[in-house]
């Protein structure tokens, strides 16, 4: 959800007077380019790096040989 409001901020920013008047969203407007790439492919990293969990098992004639979980 991070990943997609920074998309979002980035891309509909300008059309809400609150936001587009605030000096961090200037700020933003100056690197956005590099924000929101990086933004990208950082949080896409961070997400996956979360999400796996190295976990397996190795079944044989339906008996469990062995289990990392």
């Amino acid at each position: 959800m991070l990943q997609m409001s920074l998309f979002a901020l980035g891309l509909g920013g300008n059309f809400v007077p609150a936001i587009a008047n605030h000096p961090l969203y200037q700020q933003f407007q100056n690197k956005r380019t590099f924000i929101l790439l990086g933004g990208y492919f950082g949080l896409n990293m961070l997400q996956n790096s979360l999400s796996s969990t190295g976990a397996f098992e190795v079944m044989f004639n339906d008996r469990l040989i062995y289990s990392k979980l």
